[in-house]
């Protein structure tokens, strides 16, 4: 009996153990609204030449912006985002730009939290970019 006890008990902790495993596999796997999409530079390029409506807001300080961001790029730095949401249209799709993919992450996750749903980060950041850049300033706060 006691070995009947231990081999169900095993039973039970290998069936519960692969159900788990299968919901940490599917959950990876699913997109839902609430997100966040990283894309590659290459990405965000056929996006660029692509999609109309986009909006690019760069959450970098203003003095790392006027060293070089996309063309068309809006700043917006992290720490104001709050203050300028209601600035932005949340039926257009947003890509979130900063140095290494970090803070403009920060700024997706805010971004979902408003209820905006389109968001897509820039993976690497600026750092990754291998087109073209400008010097350009454009701010949106």
């Amino acid at each position: 009996m006691y070995k009947l006890l231990n081999n169900n008990k095993l039973m039970v902790l290998l069936v519960l153990s692969v159900l788990f495993a299968l919901f940490i596999t599917m959950s990876a796997n699913l997109k839902t609204d609430n997100q966040v999409t990283n894309i590659s530079a290459q990405q965000v390029g056929d996006l660029i030449e692509s999609e109309a409506g986009l909006i690019i807001i760069d959450v970098r300080e203003l003095h790392e912006f006027q060293e070089g961001h996309i063309p068309g790029a809006l700043l917006i730095p992290l720490g104001l985002l709050q203050q300028n949401i209601t600035t932005i249209d949340a039926d257009r799709p947003i890509i979130l730009v900063c140095r290494s993919g970090n803070r403009s992450m920060q700024a997706a996750q805010f971004f979902l939290k408003e209820g905006f749903t389109n968001i897509y980060n820039l993976s690497g950041g600026m750092k990754d970019w291998p087109y073209d850049i400008t010097t350009d300033v454009i701010k949106c706060y």
